[in-house]
């Protein structure tokens, strides 16, 4: 192997090993992986909250990266966004941190969230479905 494909390789390597760590701005790749954020992006299935119910739409999950984005995007089955809740557990409560956000899009912090979709009001059943992107 002559130097330039041995460069290349190693180059390729670093690349990929890097692109892990961008969940967190300040990981590098000698950041141990114990300390590492990295990101759970996933599809919420097609669900339905029945009428006068308090639904958890994701979660409980635990991120412990502080400066990550937590992204979500549910809709109902017939294409309307939903206004979502955002609850963190705090000594053993849940308490609402946000609440009547279309696809969030922010910054939590760190510990242990659940998102809710607040049908209480409604009369009808909801059918939703969605993705979610979430630091672990």
């Amino acid at each position: 192997m002559n130097k330039k494909t041995g460069a290349l390789i190693l180059a390729l390597g670093l690349i990929s090993f890097s692109a892990m760590t961008t969940a967190e701005p300040r990981q590098g790749p000698w950041t141990p992986i114990s300390q590492m954020c990295f990101l759970h992006n996933g599809t919420i299935y097609p669900t339905v909250a029945a009428a006068g119910e308090y639904k958890v739409v994701y979660g409980p999950y635990s991120g412990k990266c502080a400066n990550s984005y937590h992204k979500f995007t549910v809709k109902a089955v017939g294409g309307l966004w939903l206004p979502l809740i955002v609850e963190r557990l705090d000594g053993g409560t849940w308490r609402e941190i946000r609440s009547n956000l279309y696809s969030p899009s922010e910054q939590f912090g760190a510990g242990t969230f659940r998102i809710i979709f607040n049908n209480k009001a409604n009369p009808l059943p909801v059918r939703y479905q969605g993705t979610y992107s979430v630091p672990l």
